[in-house]
């Protein structure tokens, strides 16, 4: 409390040539008292932001409840709507029976494989049953009974249209083209055929929103399918009888050539069936061959003995003569053998018998030279003899084979062809029995049922998937805002990405509004401490007023400059709560109405905005401190409004009096807090800021971003201001700086 005990209403403000106002003028700025050091501690965190646990999703789902209900609802409404404004659909089911019957003959289901339509049978006939085929017999069937409409009477008449109206009738044309495929696509698509598992049997249904009309096009349909099955019956047996007709003439036209053919062959060369007639021209050349491959084997051994030089006389050259010139040779040796005992070699005798029998030796050799010569030139005379008769006997052997195989091969057309005539004449004759026995038979096992309830829409079923689908929807919403959201939403963000001091959290005034804190709607938000002084809000303003106080600690009056970043984050309602708090502990606090530019506060005391203020003081309009501060209806709360407005509101704040005013308050109240305009765009708060022991920056959760929070931050503090911390005003149940006591204490103290 002030040592001034009197009623601070009737004390005279500083005037500029009093003593104090000199005392005031000799203490510049920079002896005033004030830690203006930034902290070194307070550095933003930029690093990426925390993972979130499944309780911060849970909570972020908490806090958006009413995205959430209102994309359920949503939602639910649209199925609803969809469901109950949906035409009804019926459905009508029938099942028939596909059997197989086969020819009498298994040689005539060879020939339906030829074509392919032998297997007409069961997942053929689930093709069959949705052809176009059928549906366009359908169609002719179920329209029989309509009467001639004007677009039949202009085809009947379009075969004498004038040239000139040609265009419009191929026009006309073209559109019941289309008209037709629409229908056909339409049918098609609403029937729906389904086998019958371990069955022959084929389930077929048909949907629409008339289940008498279904009823009667399901029966229709199946008869149309009966006749088409019928007519392809009939064109498969046609078709098959016409084929064997033709390949039967065919055939018998073929056998016919062939057989001439042969007879015409075997009266041109004369022959026999040779397959029983002996074949002398093979035996001839057979003959001829071994023949030749002798004398050519001869001529081959006489050359080698050429060529060797073998004195071998061969047979044919061993004659009387030369035996005898052999025999008088060997004498001649021997009685030189016999000689050489007793004379020498030069002895006349010896050279005599030496003489005798060197002639005798080239005579013999002489002899044998033409002897193998002769015998040579007679090999190859009878090899080139042999050969001639080998070619020739080996040229009528291939003509004798060739007319063998040309004989085989006429014989084997003519045996082939009989064999195709044969066969074609037997099937050709069970095809006339087999008439009309192939293909399929089909019968209705179960008559289209009339549906009596409709199967489509499943109301239920919509509205449950509906519901599923909006609560999803309504999270997934809810989740994707809580992604996207930049704003400041709990106090933990400011700690963790601003790395700055947060006083407090205050709740939302709704959650007030649900605890019953507030009486009806036209209570003023900023007396709502005085009102309810034991309430969430009032504790958390006390909380924030007294985390300031311990930050300042000052043994003397304190002055306190509340701003916020930008308009409307609840920086009036912060700092009458604060006013509010302090008052009820027996002190006197004065509100200043810091902004020149739009002042409120005299709204919200209900004064007068005439009424002489902070502004008048500066100028001088008014020289009395009691003229210009009034107390409100809370005890011990006054307030200063901010007086006339100026068109130079930063030049009335740079001035030396406006610090002279603050000082002659703080030895009057306990505690001055002064009501700043936003810090960004304006720099009246940083001037305010700095002629006060601090400065408190108050946030809206949810509606200011965290990079506005960091640049009124810098602004702060550029402005040489001490920034006590960050108040987080409308802060959700969510937030841990008050949920925990919020709901545990004040929403169930009616249950103690």
């Amino acid at each position: 409390m002030p040592a001034n005990n009197d009623d601070p209403l009737l004390l005279k403000p500083v005037h500029e040539g009093s003593p104090e106002a000199g005392e005031a003028v000799r203490g510049s700025w920079a002896d005033v008292t004030r830690d203006l050091t930034r902290p070194t501690d307070f550095v933003d965190v930029t690093v990426a932001q925390e993972q979130k646990s499944i309780v911060d999703y849970l909570r972020a789902i908490l806090y958006r409840k009413w995205t959430v209900t209102a994309v359920f609802l949503i939602t639910l409404a649209a199925t609803g709507l969809y469901a109950y404004t949906r035409t009804p659909i019926y459905r009508t089911q029938a099942t028939i029976e596909v059997e197989k019957v086969f020819p009498t003959s298994s040689n005539m289901a060879e020939v339906f494989n030829m074509f392919g339509q032998f297997e007409v049978f069961y997942q053929t006939q689930l093709e069959a049953l949705k052809s176009r085929s059928v549906a366009e017999a359908f169609l002719r069937r179920f329209t029989k009974t309509r009467p001639k409409g004007p677009q039949t009477a202009e085809k009947s008449s379009s075969s004498v249209a004038k040239p000139d109206q040609a265009g419009q009738s191929e026009s006309d044309d073209a559109k019941a083209e289309y008209i037709k495929a629409e229908e056909l696509n339409s049918l098609l698509s609403r029937i729906s055929v389904n086998p019958i598992k371990g069955t022959q049997m084929i389930e077929i249904t048909l949907e629409g929103d008339n289940p008498i009309l279904i009823q009667r096009m399901l029966r229709e349909y199946l008869a149309a399918y009966s006749e088409e099955a019928q007519r392809k019956r009939t064109e498969l047996a046609d078709k098959v009888r016409t084929w064997l007709k033709n390949e039967l003439s065919l055939a018998e036209r073929t056998l016919r050539s062939a057989e001439a053919e042969l007879m015409a062959f075997t009266k041109e060369h004369g022959i026999l069936p040779l397959d029983r007639v002996p074949r002398p021209a093979l035996g001839y050349f057979e003959k001829a061959t071994d023949s030749f491959m002798q004398a050519k084997t001869a001529r081959v051994n006489a050359e080698a003995r050429e060529y060797e030089k073998e004195k071998v006389v061969p047979p044919e050259a061993d004659d009387q003569y030369v035996r005898s010139l052999k025999s008088q040779l060997a004498s001649l040796r021997a009685e030189y053998t016999s000689l050489g005992a007793i004379y020498s070699p030069e002895y006349f005798k010896m050279a005599l018998l030496k003489n005798k029998m060197q002639t005798l030796e080239k005579a013999i050799e002489e002899i044998e030279k033409k002897s193998v010569a002769s015998a040579l030139e007679t090999a190859k005379k009878k090899e080139e003899s042999a050969a001639e008769t080998y070619d020739k006997f080996k040229k009528e052997a291939m003509k004798a084979s060739s007319l063998n195989v040309q004989y085989e091969i006429l014989k084997r057309i003519v045996d082939a062809n009989g064999q195709m005539y044969v066969m074609l004449l037997q099937r050709s004759k069970q095809a006339e029995l087999d008439h009309g026995l192939m293909g399929h038979n089909v019968s209705i096992s179960s008559s289209p049922t009339l549906p009596l309830s409709p199967i489509k829409p499943n109301k239920s079923k919509i509205l449950v998937v509906g519901a599923i689908l909006g609560l999803l929807g309504g999270i997934a919403v809810a989740l994707a805002l809580e992604q996207v959201d930049k704003t400041v939403q709990t106090t933990d963000e400011i700690k963790n990405r601003l790395n700055l001091t947060v006083l407090g959290a205050i709740p939302r005034i709704s959650d007030l509004k649900e605890a019953n804190q507030l009486s009806g709607p036209n209570d003023r938000y900023e007396f709502l401490a005085h009102r309810f002084p034991a309430s969430p809000f009032t504790d958390a303003i006390r909380i924030v007023q007294n985390s300031a106080s311990t930050l300042i600690q000052n043994d003397t009056s304190t002055s306190i400059c509340v701003s916020s970043a930008l308009p409307l984050e609840g920086k009036t309602l912060i700092a009458i709560g604060m006013g509010t708090v302090t008052a009820s502990e027996h002190k006197n606090v004065l509100i200043v109405d810091g902004d020149l530019r739009r002042p409120r506060l005299h709204h919200v005391f209900n004064g007068k905005g005439a009424d002489a203020g902070l502004s008048d003081l500066i100028t001088g309009r008014c020289t009395e401190l009691k003229d210009a501060v009034r107390q409100s209806h809370v005890p011990g709360l006054y307030y200063m409004t901010a007086g006339t407005i100026t068109d130079n509101p930063v030049a009335l704040l740079k001035t030396m009096r406006i610090k002279q005013i603050l000082d002659a308050c703080k030895k009057v109240f306990d505690m001055v807090i002064v009501d700043a305009p936003p810090v960004l765009g304006l720099v009246d708060a940083r001037i305010l800021g700095s002629y006060c022991d601090g400065l408190i920056l108050v946030a809206r959760a949810g509606h200011t971003s965290l990079e506005i929070v960091r640049q009124a931050k810098d602004a702060v503090f550029q402005g040489q201001s001490r920034l006590l911390g960050i108040v987080l005003n409308m802060a959700a149940r969510r937030d841990g700086s008050y949920s925990y006591y919020n709901s545990r204490y004040y929403y169930h103290r009616k249950d103690d």
